[in-house]
């Protein structure tokens, strides 16, 4: 009787504890696809030629904080933690522009996490010195001015500690 109690109650609880350690939060999954559609999107292959810049961390989600997504985009994409940018815009939906620097130049993309779950992602831009004004009005529409500001200083070979003052907002 022992035996067969043992042979019920061990399955059980290793069920029970894989199930709880394993299981991951809806913002990972969808960080998960983002960053998965982003590295095949932009053909990401190189940790020292990409950057990200996010409110993951100060932004929420579903009522909970978004730190957790940082860290999946990590084990996604081939990215070390001093090309991630975190910008404080507490108040927004997590976003999450990723740029990349190839043999054509500098191009972004970025997603943005509705409450909802929905993902909404914009169109590949490119980022150069040589914009042209059309260039130009379409990355800062889809991006947004301040990503816009950073990303062009990146490409004009910023250092990252500009680039991290540059995420400050200086109006809260």
């Amino acid at each position: 009787m022992k035996n067969k109690l043992l042979t019920l109650v061990i399955p059980v609880l290793t069920v029970f504890l894989f199930t709880g350690i394993s299981s991951a939060t809806p913002l990972e999954d969808i960080t998960h696809h983002i960053s998965n559609d982003a590295e095949t999107s932009l053909n990401i292959s190189n940790a020292d030629d990409m950057i990200l810049i996010t409110n993951a961390g100060s932004a929420r989600y579903s009522n909970t904080t978004t730190e957790d997504a940082i860290q999946t985009v990590m084990e996604t994409v081939p990215i070390k933690y001093s090309k991630i940018f975190q910008m404080n815009q507490p108040d927004h939906d997590p976003t999450f522009t990723f740029a990349v620097k190839n043999s054509k130049g500098y191009y972004a993309r970025k997603y943005t996490v509705l409450q909802s779950g929905e993902v909404l992602k914009t169109p590949v831009v490119y980022i150069g010195l040589d914009m042209t004004e059309n260039q130009f009005q379409q990355a800062k529409a889809n991006l947004g001015y301040d990503v816009l500001s950073l990303l062009s200083a990146w490409n004009a070979g910023a250092p990252s500690d500009l680039l991290k003052v540059g995420c400050v907002d200086w109006k809260r």
